[in-house]
């Protein structure tokens, strides 16, 4: 009896135990409790990051003016600029340029009957730089550098390089050094975001990275203010000498200004400098803080990023995270193509380059205000999703307005698939930083910007080849973001979750709905005959839009997409689960059943373990052709499949027959 009552006494007192281990709250929801309310310190501090994006706006499209081809004349009375004269076709005797030969990097190099990748080089060089400083920089804000001294060295590297390239004599060395400064930039973005992200609570953030993403709005803008001003030197190194030298004055503010995030600082086991940045930024005392934190009954995981490598390796080794990264990233490659696109094609429409890019500047202000009510009441998979189709839906139509349309209604269409692509983009980032925990988040945030610029590195070549064929630029743009904005669906909602610190955590969230039952498997069947439908009914449309050019051109608009296609295919369509357990792969199938269904980890194993049914067979197909030999072995399958094929051959006849 005596033994009895101990045993109910340790099995109420580990209950109550239990219990107090599940109300006490994690460290994310303390963090997330001192930094809910919105303080001027934050407010600060989130100015003072912010203002990185600005000179970054600055360096992304100096190339636009850079690089233009000036205005030139012809010396003999016959003729001027401004007729058909193709400027390669007459001596160099009988013209000169407006301006001087040294206006912009095509005039002083004479890159003017250069190729079209020569004249991209520069513009792609630092975008291309962009991609490779992605991989070399990005693990080091969430390993050992941390986010703040990373967003330092991108920005010394970027004013450094921008500084040197004034002292560029051809256009090899202007493209290194466009290269060097695409390599410093390249982390700039992903620092600042994760940084606003992790220093508001869950209320704010979203209003926050929005404001961070103000800011490289207002260098976009302040960069044809300043090419305008200095229009009158006779050197495009002036342009770069303005932008350079403040971006270098900035970074010694933002080293001495600006905290470290008190998250990163946890989860590298920093606890006395986490407990400083939080009472800076929080304005409490010593004991709030150091009571509640050091009372955590869990303790971070300090080890988890010290390796270089280490948040790459996470990323690539869990399932669900590299699912969602190279879902990511495929969608921000299929918005950068628009994003970055339109601007850097102003030239194409044209108009006054000063006026198109204040344009583009402008449009991106009205943007904010709808971001921010879109933050707060839209989900952020839908969101995303419809401005990627009407962006790619404007895109398409600019093809077809190239010869239909005045100036004016094909510039307004061009800027309203900016306009769309700019809100995708700000919806996109802010989504990023959502899906994965503090352990990744900065290295995450950099795949996807990396993934953005990426698409910029061919889009000097496509707005080249635009020139003659609009469907080269528009329509490449158009068909490859509404292709890309699909990979938001596989992805699970975020909007209102509070941030994870580690993989862990994270892990436990990770779910997506697809297949269907039996109920809904002739209506979905009749969907995928549908799709062929839209298959045959779009290639008119890309034949029609096409027809001035190439035969080459049918198959190159058909052929890309469906290669995208095939990117998308392999990283989010999940495999049969029946198929699996067919297979003897029980396990895997579960997997697939919990993302189908969106049950918990133990409802699908308790099900199917609890069946008496017998193992499937795994060796039934290991060999090559042992599904032909099953059919032709069992006399009801040979009956049902040759019934099946000649029913099949009719049917084709006249299906394939009438339409060819």
């Amino acid at each position: 009896m005596a033994e009895s009552s101990d045993l109910l006494l340790h099995q109420s007192s580990a209950t109550e135990a239990s219990r107090l281990d599940d109300n006490t709250p994690t460290i994310d929801e303390v963090i997330e409790k001192f930094l809910g309310s919105f303080g001027w310190s934050q407010f600060l501090q989130c100015i003072l990051v912010s203002l990185a994006q600005l000179f970054d706006g600055q360096q992304v499209l100096i190339s636009v003016f850079a690089d233009a081809e000036p205005p030139w004349h012809c010396l003999k009375s016959y003729t001027n600029g401004s007729s058909n004269i193709d400027i390669c076709k007459i001596s160099s005797t009988e013209w000169a340029w407006d301006a001087g030969y040294s206006k912009t990097t095509i005039s002083e190099w004479s890159l003017q009957c250069a190729s079209p990748f020569i004249k991209a080089l520069p513009a792609s060089s630092f975008f291309m730089g962009c991609i490779i400083g992605g991989f070399t920089l990005a693990t080091l804000g969430d390993s050992s550098l941390g986010r703040k001294k990373l967003l330092f060295l991108s920005s010394i590297i970027m004013s450094l390089a921008s500084l040197l390239t004034i002292f560029s004599t051809n256009v090899w060395l202007y493209s290194a050094c466009r290269f060097i400064s695409g390599v410093g930039r390249a982390s700039i973005g992903s620092c600042v975001l994760v940084l606003l992200t992790e220093k508001v609570g869950k209320n704010w953030r979203g209003r926050i990275i929005v404001m961070g993403i103000l800011f490289i709005t207002i260098g976009y803008m302040s960069l044809p203010g300043i090419a305008y001003i200095t229009r009158g030197s006779s050197s495009w190194r002036s342009l770069y000498l303005c932008t350079s030298i403040p971006a270098i004055l900035y970074c010694i503010l933002l080293y001495f200004s600006v905290t470290e995030s008190p998250k990163w600082l946890l989860n590298q086991g920093r606890e006395e400098e986490a407990f400083a940045t939080l009472r800076g930024l929080a304005h409490l005392d010593d004991k709030s803080v150091s009571l509640y934190l050091l009372s955590m009954p869990q303790k971070q995981n300090s080890n988890l990023n010290n390796n270089f490598y280490s948040s790459f390796n996470i990323l690539l080794s869990e399932r669900w995270a590299l699912r969602r990264i190279l879902a990511v990233m495929v969608l921000c490659f299929g918005i950068g193509m628009v994003y970055y696109g339109m601007p850097l094609g102003v030239g194409n429409l044209g108009y006054n380059i000063y006026l198109s890019s204040l344009f583009h500047g402008l449009l991106e202000l009205p943007s904010y205000p709808f971001t921010f009510i879109v933050v707060d009441k839209w989900d952020r998979r839908g969101s995303i999703f419809w401005f990627c189709a009407l962006s790619g839906m404007l895109s398409l139509l600019c093809v077809y307005s190239t010869s239909n349309f005045s100036e004016e209604i094909k510039v307004g269409l061009e800027l309203g698939s900016f306009f769309c692509a700019r809100m995708a983009c700000s919806l996109g980032l802010i989504y990023t930083t959502e899906l994965f925990p503090t352990s990744v988040r900065n290295t995450a945030t950099s795949m996807a910007r990396m993934a953005l610029v990426s698409s910029a590195v061919f889009s000097p070549a496509l707005i080249s080849a635009g020139k003659t064929n609009s469907l080269l630029s528009y329509g490449v743009f158009g068909i490859v973001i509404l292709l890309c904005s699909l990979c938001v669906y596989p992805l699970p909602e975020t909007r209102g979750a509070i941030l994870n610190g580690t993989i862990y955590e994270q892990e436990e969230k990770y779910g997506h709905e697809d297949h269907v039952g039996k109920n809904w498997r002739g209506r979905i069947g009749v969907m995928g005959f549908l799709f062929g439908t839209i298959g045959y009914m779009s290639l008119p449309g890309i034949a029609y839009i096409n027809k001035s050019s190439s035969w080459r051109s049918l198959y190159l608009c058909t052929s890309i997409p469906a290669i995208l296609y095939c990117v998308l295919l392999y990283f989010s369509v999940t495999e049969s689960p029946k198929w699996l357990f067919n297979q003897g792969r029980e396990e895997e199938a579960f997997g697939i059943l919990k993302g189908l269904t969106s049950l918990d980890a133990k409802s699908p194993s308790l099900y199917l373990l609890s069946m008496p049914h017998q193992k499937q067979n795994t060796n039934f197909n290991n060999n090559f052709y042992s599904s032909f030999n099953i059919l032709l072995s069992k006399r009801w399958a040979l009956r049902r499949i040759l019934a099946v094929m000649v029913l099949c051959f009719g049917i084709g006849m006249v299906y394939f027959g009438m339409e060819l």
